[in-house]
């Protein structure tokens, strides 16, 4: 069974993952849920656990299950620079040309930048924009 500190830790892991995710302000959605701010910041920074009728708010709010912000998994937005190159060697044998390079390019970036690609790829998927021109 998890302690208390325990659970503080993965509850505000998670929270903050689907507030990056959102992309809006901590602020913004303490406000849209009806919890004081503060407050709201004392369960991202994991100094404090809420109410489960609170729990059930955010999960409502992020459109997600209570379970997401409860338990501990594994970092869902880190692919890790080691597996990253390993991925892009067993797909050279499928693809051609430019997605080719991109892939390689990509797998050989410092872990820094396969971050920032991911942060953007992630909010274009999130917000339907699209940074290829499609021409029919």
């Amino acid at each position: 069974m998890l302690t208390e500190e325990q659970q503080k830790e993965i509850l505000s892991k998670n929270l903050q993952y689907y507030i990056d995710r959102s992309g809006k302000e901590q602020k913004r959605i303490a406000e849209d849920l009806g919890i004081k701010p503060p407050r709201f910041n004392m369960w991202v920074r994991g100094k404090s656990l809420p109410p489960v009728w609170a729990l059930k708010n955010v999960a409502e709010y992020f459109q997600i299950t209570l379970s997401d912000l409860a338990l501990e998994k594994p970092d869902m937005n880190v692919i890790s620079y080691d597996s990253t190159r390993v991925l892009a060697e067993k797909a050279k044998p499928y693809l051609t040309g430019e997605i080719l390079e991109l892939i390689i390019a990509y797998s050989n970036a410092e872990e820094w930048k396969q971050q920032s690609v991911r942060k953007i790829l992630d909010i274009e998927d999130r917000q339907g924009l699209s940074l290829t021109s499609q021409t029919g």
